[in-house]
């Protein structure tokens, strides 16, 4: 599962993954939550009707694609492939 805390840490790129992938959830809306990774996963379920096990599935293809091509740092990638 992703860590919260990890999340916060490297919010603006968890930011940016996100919105590249979910191009519905707006800047603003992310920002609302906080980084709260409840809050995402609720934002993203009410805006596509995703299950939480698939939207975690699809941060962590995120976080490694983001890795493999703009050698984002170890703590990212971390912080996304934490064991659920």
């Amino acid at each position: 599962m992703i860590s919260e805390n990890s999340l916060l840490s490297h919010w603006q790129i968890g930011k940016s993954l996100i919105h590249k992938f979910w191009i519905s959830v707006t800047e603003e809306e992310l920002e609302k939550t906080r980084g709260s990774l409840s809050a995402i996963v609720a934002l993203i379920q009410q805006k596509y009707g995703h299950s939480r096990e698939v939207i975690l599935g699809i941060l962590e293809d995120l976080s490694k694609e983001a890795d493999s091509t703009n050698n984002v740092g170890s703590e990212l990638t971390k912080a996304f492939h934490q064991p659920r």
